[in-house]
């Protein structure tokens, strides 16, 4: 009989959920801030143009150092470099990125609607044999959260006592979106791009 070793998974998931968005991306910008005077290389990611549009205003406006991936098409290692989702995986593959001894942090700034598109990067990034850390910065008021009935977990937050610059975070979050993942796939009718979230469940999915 043959025994083959289970490959390990190096990529480290974490799902962090605040009541509103403003407090999400006030404590976005106080952990960049932490980051920009470290060896560490700085992924902030979007799935939809919209989201890297606005989060690069926001980090102009809080004068954080970063380099906008879609507008120069290279990295930059000593800055946040806002990119793409979908341009991800062909930068982590170079040998710049994949030879920093540090290694990289990747902050998404939310989930896709679709689990299948989200696990292709997931087994890109494992498949890199580096341990790697994906925080994703999610709120309440995100598209995603309404199947839940955010209202509902709103109530709870704040029956726990929570402010509003505090986040909830647990594995079983993190399972719960998946399986909601999973079922906006058997309603989806279509696959049209969008700018955003919202514009991406209006295009594709049947009310």
């Amino acid at each position: 009989m043959w025994f083959f070793a289970k490959k390990k998974n190096y990529l480290i998931k974490e799902d962090k959920v605040w009541m509103h968005k403003e407090s999400k991306y006030l404590y976005l910008i106080k952990e960049l801030s932490n980051l920009t005077n470290t060896d560490k290389m700085v992924f902030l990611c979007s799935y939809f143009p919209d989201t890297i549009l606005h989060v690069g205003q926001l980090l102009q406006k809080t004068q954080i150092p970063f380099n906008d991936y879609t507008n120069t098409n290279s990295i930059d290692s000593q800055k946040v470099n806002l990119i793409t989702v979908q341009t991800l995986a062909k930068v982590t593959s170079h040998a710049f990125i994949s030879d920093k001894p540090a290694g990289y942090k990747i902050f998404m700034l939310e989930h896709h609607p679709l689990y299948t598109i989200e696990n292709e990067l997931f087994k890109h990034l494992n498949a890199l044999d580096k341990e790697i850390h994906i925080t994703y910065y999610l709120s309440l008021d995100q598209p995603l959260f309404r199947v839940f009935g955010k209202d509902n977990i709103e109530n709870m937050m704040r029956h726990m006592g929570m402010s509003e610059d505090e986040y909830i975070t647990h594995v079983l979050i993190t399972k719960a979106i998946e399986n909601v993942q999973k079922k906006t796939e058997k309603k989806a009718v279509s696959f049209i791009d969008a700018n955003n979230a919202d514009e991406w469940y209006t295009k594709n999915i049947r009310i």
